[in-house]
C-alpha cells in the first residue's frame, strides 16, 4: 500500500520502505 512517495505516513525517512511497497504491488 506504498505511494513512493513516503510523506504521507512517516515522512522521508518512510521513502526507501513505501517505495519498495508501491513496486510490489506492481
Amino acid at each position: 500500500m506504498g505511494t513512493g512517495i513516503g510523506e504521507n505516513r512517516y515522512g522521508v525517512a518512510n521513502l526507501e520502505y513505501d517505495l519498495i511497497t508501491t513496486l510490489s504491488n506492481m
